[in-house]
């Protein structure tokens, strides 16, 4: 896999050293408690029944509804057992399977190397590096010997139907799967991640919608009121008028409830107000604007 390949994923781990690899990854900080809100606790149960069962599940998504958020969330709760690949371009059968390589290689606290093109011989180094992961257990040992490992696939509107097929084979049942046991597989897109078959254009396939534990597509409808408000005052407007009128501001069918959105609109008011609390009286005046 060339240069170029390997800076089109942001592989992330909580603990690693960087190599010559680093291209593909970085080391990811810390974060603060998640403010709790639909989306997040819609996923994180699905995404954690996903695990404990080895299964795989779709989520697709409006953009800045907190699914990255709810993807750190469920990597902090299962802190050594969850690997994350952000993609950010096209991906076939091949190239996924050599990020997974490199991302269990580190994950195995091993420098990524050298990664060959022929696919065969990833398959092969695949093999080696998820039955290192599983203790070195035989294949033929008892399934419930084995550790708990997921792999997250986000921006997964990158994945073409050949990378999501080359995949498949490692969530296929014990005994079954391409590695000495199951790797659980969790894909998160957002709205340009096509879930239909009609046209034929689907990125999943009978079969593999048909071991999908969850095909989930969650639009703004999911982001509350009351998930607006604990985003407004998390980000320090505690006024309950100014937290009123932005929910206010919000609200609608048609309006975009974006959590990056809502935070440029906090932002705006905050610089109107200045040294001053942000009262209803500023966010309309921004809303007026």
């Amino acid at each position: 896999m060339d240069n170029q390949a390997f800076a089109r994923a942001d592989v992330e781990f909580l603990k690693r050293d960087i190599d010559t690899c680093a291209k593909i990854a970085h080391v990811y900080e810390e974060r603060p408690q998640p403010i709790q809100t639909m989306v997040l606790d819609h996923m994180l149960a699905r995404i954690q029944r996903t695990h404990d069962r080895r299964k795989a599940c779709v989520f697709v998504g409006e953009p800045g509804i907190g699914k990255s958020t709810a993807i750190e969330a469920f990597r902090a709760s299962n802190p050594g057992c969850v690997i994350v690949i952000r993609l950010q371009s096209k991906v076939t059968g091949t190239q996924v399977l050599q990020m997974l390589l490199a991302a269990l290689r580190q994950h195995n606290g091993k420098p990524v190397g050298y990664i060959t093109n022929a696919t065969a011989q990833v398959v092969q180094q695949l093999g080696w590096e998820i039955q290192s992961y599983g203790d070195d257990l035989p294949r033929d040992a008892r399934p419930d010997l084995f550790p708990y490992l997921t792999v997250i696939f986000d921006e997964a509107q990158y994945l073409t139907k050949g990378a999501i097929d080359a995949l498949r084979a490692y969530n296929e049942p014990h005994y079954f799967c391409a590695g000495t046991f199951p790797l659980g597989l969790v894909f998160v897109g957002n709205d340009q991640m096509s879930l239909e078959n009609r046209r034929g254009d689907s990125v999943l396939d009978a079969a593999m919608r048909d071991r999908l534990l969850y095909t989930e597509r969650l639009d703004y409808n999911f982001v509350t009121p009351d998930d607006i408000a604990a985003f407004v005052q998390a980000h320090g407007i505690t006024d309950k008028g100014a937290q009123k009128a932005i929910v206010t501001r919000f609200s609608g069918n048609r309006i975009v409830r974006s959590f990056r959105q809502i935070l440029r609109f906090v932002d705006d008011c905050k610089d109107e107000a200045g040294d001053d609390p942000v009262t209803a009286a500023t966010v309309l005046s921004i809303a007026t604007l």
